[in-house]
This record gives C-alpha cells, sequence and structure tokens, in this order.
C-alpha cells in the first residue's frame, strides 16, 4: 500500500489516489487497535473498569475516523 502511495503513477489518477489512500487509513486503523489491545492485556481484574474505557475512546475514534474518510 505505501509503495503505491509512493509512486508517482498514483496521481494519475483520482481512483486509484482514492483506493491507495483508503488502504493506507485501514492500515492506520488496525495498527491504533492493536495498540489499544496491547495496552489492554496490561489491566488487572482490579482495574477491569479501564479496559471498558479503553474500548469506548477506540470505538469514537474508529467512527470519527469513519466519519472524516467519507
Amino acid at each position: 500500500m505505501t509503495f503505491a502511495i509512493a509512486s508517482t503513477k498514483v496521481f494519475t489518477n483520482v481512483k486509484i489516489l482514492f483506493n491507495a489512500a483508503s488502504g493506507l487509513f485501514s492500515l492506520i486503523q488496525y495498527f491504533a487497535f492493536g495498540i489499544i489491545i496491547y495496552i489492554e492485556s496490561y489491566i488487572s481484574i482490579s482495574h477491569f473498569y479501564l479496559e471498558g474505557i479503553l474500548i469506548c475512546i477506540g470505538g469514537a475514534l474508529l467512527i470519527m475516523l469513519q466519519r472524516y474518510k467519507d
């Protein structure tokens, strides 16, 4: 995906540019939620409510990113 964005052929067609940016956007989303899941693995049972807070924050960020994308 990043190779397609770095090449000059991407700028020849708007649809190709949108597809490449959409793929990069999806990779960023997966990476961000991977970090959230990694952080959640260190939450102990006594602080389990923190996992719910992180999930809510992550969900809100995902909704904001999807609205920004559209």
